[in-house]
């Protein structure tokens, strides 16, 4: 992926991953809701949740 090698300056691989997974089912989220009228129920909520906790952790723990 070429994003890697440009970001990898200055985050690691798994920073990145994780920008990747999170970016995604952000903008698949909004894509649903708009052009699908699927509203997010609380388990998705949930699962954003867990998924903000894993960006926290991800970049506030890294060496």
């Amino acid at each position: 992926m070429p994003a890697n090698r440009i970001g990898s300056a200055h985050f690691t691989l798994a920073q990145l991953k994780v920008m990747q997974e999170c970016i995604t089912i952000f903008v698949f989220t909004i894509i649903a809701w708009l052009m699908f009228q699927q509203v997010p129920r609380w388990n998705n909520i949930v699962s954003f949740l867990l998924i903000a906790a894993a960006v926290y952790f991800t970049f506030n723990f890294e060496k």
